[in-house]
């Protein structure tokens, strides 16, 4: 697809073309007609022509022979009939669930009850399947004619929606076809609520996303070996279709790589991106064989960048690994309570997908507990928890299962701590090493969003070799991550005498050696001291009105934002104050208003009210 176009049908045909090359049915044949498809608000029997009855029934007939009749007919009324309440995404969710899960149909013999599933998709004989495409597919709903550029049926399900633009035409963009879409979910809202994939290009530019994304998380799709990204931008579109749009990748997307999540009674939709979803299908296949192996235990490494999705990433591989790998325990380890938390919500929220709940260890004792299981579960814990109780010489085996993948979070920090030492108390060893006394025939899987040095033997050598890449150059091509600009400009600590005072006592004070104070009290010391000096209100106000002045100057002539990182929270609040006082039309107490925000860690039962005006949970 490099050539160039004159308008937009001859970009769908174009585009046509390259997907019934992989195999897809023509729709624009004169079998077919173009069907122009009239669609009622009243739900009247026109209405069901959204869904290709004669194909879908076929699908049930091959993928559930046997069954009776009425079972077929049951189905197709559950497919035909999605609810048509004004939340168009719970309407979405609940026929997304009828596509993986199938319709149940329940009748009485006997006296007892019996149940039928009926799926409408085969998942795992990708060839009984029916893909089919076509072009201006015409719905009228609510007294409005609307028509989607190119719909993909599978089974006679309209699944996949494109809208397209030309290139040529300097008024419109890929933009504008987004826009396009977002009016399709409120005038054909019945036709929507059975989309799972949605497309928007320029016929060049290419990008996809979930019903619910907004236009900054539509991505593109690029190739399994990412060489596409040094190709020109007029591959973009055919590189999307060509890779994404396969029946065995568009088919293994729908069912394993969309997630539903709901928070505040709003529900979402989360489509993975091209890097998530080659990642995880790599870190499946490593741990289906790693589990296989009683020599091996360790999966590999997964470095992605931070911002790039890590977290999602792991409840993807969480609920991929339960499903096809004999449903092992799962334990997610972290070294921090704060982002054991974050990551236990994002699990939490998702438990529709995993089909479980999760659990967070509150204990050492509950983590006992809850690994004291034969098989599933999902489990979250830091790696504190895992050190031997008091009376305990030795970490006891918890579990001796195989069938036991521990996902470690920042695995470039949390696999260290293997080595003994001796203290008074006789020889202790780091928590890594207990986690592993603890679970002898686990496998081991890590997670990183940080760098690790080519020379840094000891994060493979524990988890094993790299599973998959996404680097910063990567992330921020892909427009995943934005570049941040930094500028040194130094505020002296001892810009004023008091400062001063403070600055040479404290180097004094240092110069004297107290042989009982060890050097992790020292540390900590010294960082104390310099967060004082640095938090000093003389010298907040200077980098407060150095900051205002910087920033108006750069926003003249240019747009942007601006980071500032503390060197503690206590410094993030009074900085912010100061700031405040020079412009306080910055200011709101609305978290969702105002210039000016602090986002930080929070400890509601510690911090006190001037930290906690700037809880943001």
């Amino acid at each position: 697809m490099t050539k160039s176009f004159t308008n937009e049908q001859d970009v769908e045909e174009e585009a046509i073309d390259l997907i019934v090359s992989l195999g897809y049915t023509d729709l624009r044949s004169a079998e077919y007609n173009r069907p122009n498809i009239q669609v009622d608000s009243e739900r009247d029997s026109d209405h069901q022509k959204i869904v290709l009855e004669p194909r879908l029934m076929t699908a049930f007939k091959q993928i559930n022979p046997g069954l009776p009749n009425f079972v077929y007919q049951e189905a197709m009324r559950q497919f035909k009939n999605i609810p048509d309440g004004p939340d168009l995404m719970a309407n979405n969710h609940h026929f997304h669930k009828l596509l993986i899960e199938g319709a149940l149909v329940t009748e009485t013999i006997d006296g007892q009850p019996h149940t039928y599933s009926v799926k409408a998709v085969d998942f795992n004989n990708i060839a009984v399947n029916d893909f089919m495409v076509t072009n201006q597919f015409t719905i009228k709903q609510g007294g409005r004619n609307r028509r989607p550029d190119i719909t993909i049926f599978i089974n006679g399900l309209p699944v996949v929606t494109f809208e397209l633009k030309n290139q040529a035409n300097e008024n419109v963009g890929i933009e504008d076809a987004y826009n396009q879409l977002q009016t399709y979910k409120q005038d054909i809202s019945d036709y929507m609520a059975y989309n799972e994939v949605l497309i928007a290009s320029d016929g060049v530019n290419a990008r996809t996303g979930s019903l619910s994304a907004g236009f900054d998380r539509f991505m593109q799709w690029r190739s399994p070996d990412h060489r596409d990204s040094d190709l020109p931008d007029s591959y973009e579109l055919e590189t999307m279709i060509t890779n994404m749009l396969k029946p065995a990748v568009i088919l293994d997307l729908i069912q394993n790589f969309i997630i539903f999540e709901s928070n505040d009674a709003k529900t979402s939709k989360i489509l993975a991106a091209y890097h998530q979803y080659y990642m995880v299908n790599k870190a499946v296949a490593r741990a289906a064989k790693t589990l296989q192996d009683p020599k091996n235990n360790r999966i590999g490494v997964v470095w992605h960048t931070q911002g790039s999705g890590k977290s999602l990433s792991m409840v993807f591989f969480s609920g991929i690994v339960s499903r096809k790998i004999g449903n092992p325990t799962i334990l997610v380890i972290n070294d921090r309570n704060d982002l054991d938390d974050q990551l236990e919500q994002t699990f939490s929220a998702a438990h529709d997908y995993l089909r479980q709940t999760p659990k967070q260890a509150k204990s050492r004792t509950d983590t006992r507990d809850l690994l004291a299981t034969n098989s599933g579960g999902i489990i979250f814990s830091t790696i504190q928890k895992f050190s031997p109780e008091d009376g305990e010489d030795a970490m006891p085996v918890l579990t001796s299962r195989s069938n036991v993948i521990v996902i470690s979070d920042e695995a470039h920090r949390s696999q260290y701590g293997m080595k003994a030492r001796y203290t008074k108390d006789g020889v202790r060893y780091g928590f890594a090493q207990y986690l592993r006394d603890s679970l002898p025939n686990a496998s081991f899987i890590g997670f990183t969003g940080t760098p690790i040095n080519i020379d840094d033997k000891s994060t493979t050598g524990v988890f094993g070799d790299y599973i998959d890449v996404y680097d910063m150059t990567q992330s921020v091509r892909d427009h995943t991550t934005v570049r941040i600009f930094y500028e040194n400009h130094v505020i002296p600590l001892y810009a004023d005498p008091e400062v001063q005072h403070k600055y040479e006592a404290l180097i004094d004070e240092a110069g004297q050696d107290d042989p009982e104070v060890t050097d992790d009290q020292k540390r900590k010391a010294d960082f104390t001291s310099l967060e004082r000096l640095a938090g000093a209100t003389s010298r907040l106000k200077a980098l407060a009105k150095h900051f205002v002045h910087h920033f108006e100057a750069h926003q003249a002539v240019q747009f942007g934002k601006a980071i500032i990182v503390e060197t503690s929270r206590r410094n993030a609040v009074k900085l912010f104050n100061e700031i405040v006082k020079l412009r306080p039309l910055w200011y709101s107490d609305d978290l969702t208003k105002g210039k000016i925000k602090i986002v930080m860690t929070s400890d509601t039962a510690a911090d006190g009210p001037e930290l906690a005006k700037h809880h943001t949970n």
